[in-house]
């Protein structure tokens, strides 16, 4: 008779400590029960956790038979189902089971082996499992998470006495949404308000980056190596493709190199080393942009691409601080900077842009505002110092204007204060020579075309024409169109800011000289009219 049994079982390296009660083993009569039930809790890691199920064929496991399994493990919202056999009551080498494990966050159930894993939304995975000999692998991994699918194979081995996992996954579609929990935003909100999840309100601000704190102590139970592939990533609006993410852990120090995707023609890739072993985190970011088509990219908006060949590259090279994405930008620094080349876009966004209301009205009537412009070359840079980017500079030379900014953006308020002007090389009428203001948040920009400058010149507008004539309410809008080509080699070259600055400066002395000429030959002008005038009294 065996009845009334309880097993205690203690596993230090895995933090494991569970009580289990089992059932009824044999009779008075010594005849083995078809069904073994047990049940019990436990915690790992310091994870709570629950367990019940059966041992349902010990008469053919005493016969030298296998040995049916059935059991679920309950760990907060998860459940992990695993049934399939046992090559004896106690022996787990070589079993052949099947896993399936479904919750609220995936995090849940990886938390029992003291692993830390991004927090997903709901999810559903099925998984064959095999222990053999020190490894437990996990294969034919196939599943969802939230709106994403999931497939691949899983190793988890115990080296040196430190958890080590070993996996190659992949996806056919990746939702945004669900790749938003990798950097911290919070998977319940984007589940129950989509995109706008991602936004929180921070002393009445809005805030768009993530401020979920990094388990950084976590990170120093496990290693791993992790190559993860999507096929599509879903964003309602930006295309991309082709998703690679190669991930390391060794001990706090966890690697990124790289994280890589199509983007738009283009391909983004990024290194990104994040060391858990000081104190802050330090991080650093090194992104590439290759050329992107923006006419595919606007696209994506909505925007018609007409005539837009335009493409744009660039770089992001950032240090930062602190053990939330929010913190390490918000305290970054380094440099940001992308490339125009020459290409054409689409007249109405350049139109705009320059507050040309002539040019922009000449071409509606004429039906030509799907014609395009031509872009000569751009640079827009920033100089990044403790969350501070400061524009160096912001610089787009077209065929008819050059169009330069100024200002700065902060990661750590996510604040915006930058103006955009555009300096004609043509005779304009109603150009408004004038700072378009880009203010507000990242979450909520906000562009003020009617700037303090356009309103003082509306008001030596008003004065001209209260004291000359109607003419002079004009004249106050008038570009005489006295801006150059810019030299655009040191631009396309991805020269310093220096010898863009030379090559700006440079350009400027071109403009004043012609100033002066105009000024002289002005004169002349003047003088030979007067002897013209004298001639005729003599």
């Amino acid at each position: 008779s065996i009845t009334g049994t309880r097993v205690h079982y203690i596993d230090p390296p895995l933090a494991l400590d569970t009580n289990l009660r089992v059932g009824d083993v044999a009779s008075a009569k010594a005849v083995v029960q078809p069904r073994v039930p047990f049940d019990g809790d436990g915690t790992s890691h310091g994870a709570r956790f629950t367990v019940n199920g059966a041992l349902t064929s010990p008469n053919e496991t005493l016969a030298g038979g296998e040995n049916e399994l059935n059991m679920t493990v309950r760990v907060r919202d998860s459940r992990i189902d695993v049934v399939g056999t046992l090559p004896g009551a106690t022996v787990l080498e070589k079993a052949k089971l099947s896993l399936t494990a479904q919750g609220g966050n995936l995090n849940t159930p990886f938390a029992l082996l003291g692993v830390v894993v991004p927090d997903t939304r709901r999810f559903r995975i099925t998984s064959k499992l095999t222990p053999v000999g020190d490894e437990w692998r996990f294969t034919q991994i196939d599943g969802r998470f939230g709106d994403s699918d999931i497939h691949g194979r899983m190793t988890i081995t115990m080296p040196k006495a430190r958890l080590f996992i070993d996996a190659d996954l992949n996806s056919n579609s990746l939702d945004i949404l669900d790749a938003g929990p990798w950097i911290g935003y919070s998977p319940q909100r984007l589940d129950a308000m989509g995109g706008k999840g991602a936004i929180a309100s921070v002393g009445g601000r809005p805030r768009a980056l993530p401020d979920a704190p990094l388990a950084s102590e976590n990170l120093g139970r496990f290693d791993a190596k992790v190559a993860y592939a999507a096929k599509a990533v879903r964003t309602g609006t930006i295309p991309i493709a082709n998703l690679e993410i190669d991930l390391g852990l060794d001990n706090k120090l966890l690697t990124l190199k790289p994280v890589a995707f199509d983007l738009a023609g283009g391909r983004l890739t990024g290194d990104i080393i994040l060391n858990a072993r000081k104190s802050p985190v330090v991080t650093d970011y090194d992104v590439r942009l290759s050329p992107v088509r923006l006419g595919r990219l606007l696209a994506g908006f909505d925007i018609e691409d007409s005539g837009t060949t335009g493409t744009m590259k660039g770089r992001l090279k950032l240090r930062g601080y602190g053990d939330t994405v929010h913190e390490s930008l918000g305290s970054s620094s380094g440099r940001i900077a992308m490339i125009l080349p020459e290409g054409s876009f689409w007249i109405r966004n350049t139109e705009l842009v320059e507050l040309d209301l002539f040019q922009y009205v000449t071409k509606a009537l004429a039906k030509k505002l799907k014609d395009p412009t031509n872009i000569r070359c751009g640079l827009l840079a920033f100089t990044v110092n403790r969350g501070t980017a400061v524009a160096d500079p912001i610089f787009i030379d077209t065929q008819r204007s050059v169009i330069r900014g100024r200002g700065s953006f902060d990661f750590a308020d996510e604040s915006l204060d930058l103006a955009i002007e555009a300096d004609s090389k043509n005779f304009s009428l109603f150009s408004g020579q004038a700072p378009i203001g880009v203010g507000g948040y990242f979450a909520e920009p906000r562009v003020d075309v009617i700037s303090p400058e356009l309103i003082k010149r509306g008001v030596v507008a008003l004065a001209a024409g209260a004291l000359i004539s109607p003419i002079g309410l004009i004249l106050a809008f008038v570009d005489p169109g006295e801006e150059k080509d810019t030299n655009c080699a040191p631009i396309l070259a991805g020269a310093l800011t220096p010898a863009v600055r030379a090559a700006d400066k440079a350009a400027e002395g071109d403009k004043g000289d012609d100033r002066k000429r105009k000024r002289e030959a002005q004169k002349r002008a003047e003088r030979a009219e007067k002897a013209r005038e004298a001639a005729k009294k003599n």
